[in-house]
Parts: C-alpha cells; sequence; structure tokens
C-alpha cells in the first residue's frame, strides 16, 4: 500500500540515497496535482493500480515492481527493446551503471552487466499484471512482446542468440518454437555413473527435439580448463541423446555465418526456413542493429 504522506520531489531531490536523476517523473492521481519545473515532471495516473504493482523501499519511497516497470516501457521502448528488457526482468542477469558515470557519458555504452542474480520476475507473472490492465496505453505491445519472452536467460548475449533465433521472420527473425533457457537436463540413468556431473544447464534447450544451443562466450572459454570442460560437457550430453551446438560471439555478429547456424538448428528441429520475405534482408538488419549496435561489457 502507498504510504498515508508520500514524499515530496524536494525530499526526494536533496536525498543523495536514492541516486536519483533530473529530472524526476512524478505520478499524481488527479489533475490538481500537476505541476511545472524543471525538476520533475508529473504524469496522471489515475486509474486504479493493480495489487502489489509498487515496491516501498524504505524512507517512503516507493518503485515500480518489475511488472510495472515492463508495462510502463511498453509506450517508451521499441518492440525488439522491449522483448529484451523482458528477458532481462525475467532472467538472472541485470545491467547496472558504474558509479563513475558521468551524466554527459552515453549511458547504454557504459552500462556493465552482474550475472548470478535472482529473478526479479517472470513470464507468468507479467502476463497476468498486463491482463490486469485494459485499456491502458501500450497494453497491445506488451501483449505481443510476452509471446516471444523466456524466463531464465542467464546474459545479455543469451537473450540476443534467442531474440535472433525465436522472432518471426517478418520481424527478422528464425520463427523457431521457444526453446527453454538454463534448463537443467540430467544424464540418462545408463550415463550417470560416467557423467562428470549429476546435472547440466544449457543456454537453449528444445527438449522435444533433444537439441540444445550454447553460446561460447570468452570469459569462461578462453583458457585450457574451460574448453576441456565444454567437451566433456558435450560429450556427456550427447550420451545422453542430446545434440549441442556451439554459437561464438563472431557468428552471432557475422549475417551470413549465423545464418549457417541457424540452418543447422532449423535441421535439427525438424524444420525448413523459408523466407519470402522480399523485405527480409532489410528488417534482419534493423532487428540486429537493435540488438547488436550497442555491445556493453557483457558475456
Amino acid at each position: 500500500m502507498p504510504p498515508a504522506t508520500p514524499p515530496v520531489a524536494s525530499v526526494l531531490l536533496n536525498s543523495e540515497v536514492f541516486g536519483l536523476s533530473l529530472p524526476l517523473d512524478v505520478t499524481v492521481g488527479n489533475a490538481n496535482s500537476r505541476r511545472t519545473s524543471r525538476l520533475f515532471r508529473t504524469r496522471l495516473f489515475s486509474e486504479t493500480m493493480p495489487e502489489r504493482c509498487l515496491v516501498n523501499i524504505g524512507d517512503g519511497l516507493l518503485v515500480a515492481s518489475p511488472e510495472l516497470c515492463f508495462f510502463q516501457m511498453a509506450s517508451k521502448l521499441s518492440f525488439v527493446k522491449l522483448i529484451e528488457l523482458g528477458y532481462e526482468l525475467c532472467g538472472t542477469y541485470s545491467f547496472i551503471l558504474p558509479e563513475d558515470v558521468s551524466a554527459d557519458e552515453e549511458i547504454e555504452a557504459s552500462r556493465e552487466t552482474a550475472y548470478n542474480l535472482v529473478q526479479l520476475t517472470n513470464k507468468k507473472k507479467l502476463t497476468a499484471f498486463v491482463a490486469q490492465m485494459p485499456g491502458k496505453h501500450g497494453k497491445k505491445k506488451a501483449t505481443r512482446a510476452l509471446k516471444y519472452i523466456i524466463d531464465g536467460s542467464g546474459s545479455p548475449m543469451e537473450t540476443i542468440l534467442a531474440i535472433l533465433l525465436v522472432l518471426p521472420i517478418n520481424l527478422g527473425g528464425y520463427g523457431f518454437p521457444l526453446p527453454e533457457m538454463n534448463r537443467r537436463i540430467n544424464p540418462k540413468a545408463a550415463m550417470r555413473k560416467g557423467a562428470s556431473k549429476q546435472y547440466y544447464k544449457c543456454d537453449l534447450c528444445w527438449k522435444d527435439f533433444n537439441v540444445a544451443v550454447e553460446y561460447d562466450s570468452y570469459l569462461y572459454h578462453s583458457d585450457s580448463t574451460g574448453i576441456a570442460g565444454d567437451s566433456i560437457k558435450r560429450g556427456d550430453l550427447a550420451l545422453s541423446g542430446i545434440d549441442v551446438i556451439t554459437v561464438t560471439n563472431r557468428q552471432i555478429n557475422s549475417v551470413g555465418e549465423f545464418g549457417k547456424v541457424a540452418k543447422q538448428i532449423a535441421s535439427k528441429l525438424g524444420r525448413q526456413i523459408q523466407i519470402r520475405n522480399p523485405r527480409f534482408t532489410d528488417v534482419q538488419s534493423e532487428l540486429r542493429n537493435q540488438l547488436l549496435t550497442i555491445n556493453p561489457r557483457q558475456k
């Protein structure tokens, strides 16, 4: 529930604890509360808010829940960037800003990434929240974006890989069915004694087809130990009937090489890539520009 006496903008402006940048976006419940200032912008929201859409982080400061954040950003972000945000909110990584980033620096280029975090939300919760917002601006886009969001992404590059594969051809993707991400795979009973680990996690996995795709991160796979570990993992999974396809950063960044990877995956899934859209090259380029142009320090 909102506090009985929410903090006024002047209080927040003087608080270094919250680290808020100007101008502030202040939500008000009625038109009479709107004000004009160079320090903050007021936004009118007079509708009834769903339960638990605001989170009290202390000192009377309420912040948007992950579900509300996703919904609010539907009216601000492009369709592709909204999907990317959904993966982050439903994943185990998060973009952060270094403390020494100045206001004049390009924020996107300055982002770093934190890994192995607890998921903030999941697709089921996002879907339920959006469903409670009938008639609100952004609902149609948010509902459409949710079709392509998957729980459990472990890194920005895993997210990019998934989006490039699952978005429909008319949006520049390859239209593959949604895989599971970082799903736990247990070696088959007959193979457990010889397996190096009790279980593995694959970046992308199509369980029904026994196909997994692994992103080969330079961060973890640049030494002999990492390379050997990957080889053992692929061998153990192969003995359990799982075909593993490895994708490198270089392949993702090359249109031609990634096309070859997509055909390889399609073959394993029993599909054929049939591109009849004469504008596919253009929409694919636009999609890749949105996902790959800014490449923050990520694995």
